[in-house]
């Protein structure tokens, strides 16, 4: 059975890993920059899919600090269950 340090523990990999999740489309937008691509079904295309994408991602960071939020309570419950040596 995990303790309260193995859910604080996750909670921070959880975390860690929804703030690392916001930024992975921030490379795609650049590359998407000034004259790279400009007009054209193509680009309207190659948005339409990254804004797709984005929106996904969005759904995955929040999914993930609500699951360490789950694990934060988790801990809290362990806590208070568990008698204070």
């Amino acid at each position: 059975m995990p303790d309260a340090e193995d859910f604080e523990a996750t909670a921070a990999v959880l975390d860690a890993a929804a703030q690392e999740t916001e930024t992975l489309m921030e490379p795609v937008r650049a590359a998407l920059g000034d004259g790279v691509m400009v007009g054209g079904a193509l680009t309207q295309l190659v948005t339409d899919e990254v804004d797709a994408a984005s929106g996904i991602l969005v759904t995955v960071a929040a999914e993930l600090s609500r699951l360490a939020d789950e694990c934060r309570q988790r801990a809290e419950t362990t806590r208070q269950a568990l008698p204070t040596p």
